[in-house]
């Protein structure tokens, strides 16, 4: 949104951004820790939602800090809608997901790349670190330990994060029935 010369006494105009996002742990998940991966990503989406709403995940005025620089999460933004669902690579097998973000804002935002990593990440490992029902042996004979190793992103690794900007009527609508394609039934639409 570009600074408009209005009078002080007019509010800044309502705007909707849209952004699909692209989340990876950059690691194949075996089809037997399938739940337990999707209820990471689910933990790790969680901490995204909240960092959208807060304002952590996001840099304001990114175009005109004088304007927007300064604004604050709990002023500007009115709604954030988060859409996931994860699914598995054809080509590399790995577990990732597609979420579309819509936004309700009065200033300028701007997704933070690595802002978004770090919350992921720690939502993710926070889910992974919970012991599951069944005691320590909750898959054949791995270990609780082994099911960590498995699916923790490291200390010195980042998940994947990438996004994009939606553009045009109808756009968005149609890139999160792509997020579930593999599972319609799910697709918020």
């Amino acid at each position: 949104m570009d600074p408009k010369s209005l009078p002080e006494e007019l509010p800044r105009r309502e705007q909707q951004s849209n952004f699909r996002l692209t989340i990876g742990t950059n690691k194949t998940i075996e089809p037997e820790l399938r739940a337990e991966a999707d209820a990471a990503f689910e933990s790790g989406f969680g901490c995204v939602k909240e960092g959208l709403r807060d304002g952590s995940c996001l840099t304001f005025g990114p175009k005109d800090a004088e304007t927007f620089g300064s604004d604050r999460a709990e002023d500007v933004i009115t709604d954030v809608a988060f859409h996931a669902k994860t699914e598995v690579g054809e080509i590399k097998r790995r577990l990732h997901a597609h979420p579309i973000v819509k936004m309700k804002h009065y200033s300028q935002v701007h997704l933070h790349t690595r802002s978004i990593m770090a919350a992921f990440k720690k939502g993710y490992n926070l889910e992974e670190a919970k012991p599951r029902e069944g005691g320590r042996d909750w898959l054949s004979s791995r270990s609780y330990a082994g099911r960590i190793a498995l699916l923790q992103i490291k200390p010195d690794k980042q998940p994947y994060v990438q996004v994009e900007l939606l553009q045009g009527d109808g756009f968005d609508d149609r890139m999160t029935r792509y997020a579930f394609k593999d599972n319609q039934e799910d697709c918020p639409l």
